[in-house]
């Protein structure tokens, strides 16, 4: 017997980040954004960025707020000069291909991973090797004995997971296991 899926009229799909207009608050939105131009007109430009970064680590007001949120949530003590912001997360997945990887080099992700991801790696001509996880994330006794058995060649010249939230299964991976 074939399963009806069901419909939930209140759910918003933004898997891919991608929502329908019509499901879109449009009046807050335009409060939202006619509220930021009145702040752009009382300010200067550098109190208000126009897009992620201003200057070679990002808005410096917006940095040094990162890094005391992270300080005052994470307890370990963080420093703006340490952070830069990038223009979104497939921006620092670039970034992150250019500083630490070369065409040939391993990349070792989670079974299921970020979509866009996949094809940054592709791009950098990376070779992608997906790795078990389970309810909680990435199986990190398995990565364990891949790097002691080199049963999956020489040690990746990069990991690449996400702990918290991942996408798309959603597992926060447990502290003791990162």
């Amino acid at each position: 017997m074939a399963s009806a899926r069901m419909r939930v009229p209140s759910l918003i799909d933004l898997r891919k980040g991608h929502p329908k207009a019509r499901n879109l608050p449009h009046a807050k939105m335009a409060w939202a954004a006619r509220r930021a131009a009145a702040r752009l007109d009382a300010s200067d430009e550098a109190s208000f960025a126009l897009c992620y970064s201003a200057g070679s680590s990002g808005n410096p007001v917006f940095v040094q707020r990162l890094a005391r949120f992270l300080s005052d949530n994470y307890g370990t003590p963080c420093f703006g000069d340490n952070l830069f912001t990038t223009n979104g997360v497939s921006h620092g997945i670039e970034l992150a291909c250019s500083a630490l990887t070369s065409p040939g080099d391993a990349v070792w992700v989670e079974g299921a991973t970020y979509f866009l991801a996949h094809q940054i790696f592709v791009d950098h001509r990376l070779t992608i090797t997906a790795l078990p996880t389970d309810a909680h994330g990435l199986d990190t006794d398995a990565l364990a004995r891949f790097l002691a058995s080199g049963e999956l060649g020489a040690p990746p010249a990069m990991v690449y997971l996400v702990p918290t939230h991942g996408n798309p299964s959603g597992a926060t991976l447990p502290l003791e296991r990162r």
